[in-house]
């Protein structure tokens, strides 16, 4: 709740434009920066608030409290690539689950050694075909 509050006034205060306004942007600047640190209060790790302040701060002049804010940003934010890696790993290191994850998963249930069927190489040899079986199934004779 805190966040949006601060990000409203912050917005608002992009909309001031020129040195005439400067004071009444300025006054929103630290009024949303007020609202971000009681975030920061509740929740230090909050990457929403370390970055609004680290954009307010740099608009407000206050470089090394911006660069801080953008320092802590980056510790918390997480790496976006760390969860793509390792699902490329485990899908590297077991086929069975490869195979399981993909989007549209066929599998062969007629496969030797299912359990069960111990003998299906030889009754798939002993499977009679009719003369006629392409046909039944709609495929050219």
């Amino acid at each position: 709740m805190l966040d949006e509050l601060g990000q409203t006034l912050y917005e608002r205060a992009k909309e001031e434009h020129g040195d005439a306004r400067r004071a009444t942007r300025d006054e929103l600047l630290t009024k949303a920066a007020g609202y971000f640190e009681r975030t920061l209060t509740i929740d230090p790790e909050d990457l929403s608030a370390h970055y609004n302040l680290s954009l307010i701060y740099g608009e407000l002049g206050r470089k090394e409290d911006a660069d801080r804010e953008r320092a802590l940003h980056e510790t918390y934010k997480p790496d976006d690539n760390a969860r793509d890696n390792a699902v490329s790993v485990a899908r590297r290191n077991d086929e069975a689950a490869n195979h399981a994850a993909e989007a549209v998963v066929i599998y062969d249930l007629q496969r030797p050694g299912t359990f069960g069927l111990a003998d299906l190489p030889a009754r798939r040899e002993a499977a009679p075909q009719s003369a006629d079986a392409p046909a039944a199934r709609g495929g050219k004779q």
